[in-house]
């Protein structure tokens, strides 16, 4: 038996509707988790940076002297940097688990990806920064 062309309409194919059947063609919906990673990468990039903004006016208010370490300013200055830390973390995590997710875009995981290390990245550099100076 070999391949016939003349009666192509003849054969019935069925496919099995299953996890392995390829998705629909068209557009892919976005990852409800690459979203939420992008999301979360867009909001701890404004705080920290609200964050820098605040603790840059503290220094130029007190004549450019280093603030009290016991500021309440300072300590909630720091908090919200622990904090953006590890919203990055999840958002990094989430944008990770985004990607993986099948028959979804991974366009804004892997923004979320991203931006999250960049976050991630920056804040380390700065840490890194503010001890190689001496400030802590």
């Amino acid at each position: 038996m070999g391949w016939r062309d003349d009666n192509v309409d003849d054969i019935d194919i069925r496919v099995p509707k299953s996890r392995s059947e390829p998705p629909p063609a068209g557009p892919f919906r976005q990852s409800g988790l690459g979203i939420t990673s992008l999301v979360i990468s867009i909001l701890v990039a404004i705080a920290l940076v609200g964050t820098f903004v605040g603790i840059t006016m503290m220094v130029v208010d007190q004549g450019g002297q280093q603030p009290n370490n016991n500021d309440p300013r300072m300590v909630t200055a720091g908090l919200m940097f622990l904090g953006g830390i590890g919203s990055a973390l999840v958002g990094l995590i989430l944008g990770i688990l985004g990607s993986m997710q099948p028959n979804t875009s991974p366009i804004c995981a892997i923004l979320g990806i991203v931006f999250n290390s960049l976050i991630l990245l920056g804040v380390g550099g700065m840490v890194c920064m503010g001890v190689a100076i001496g400030g802590g």
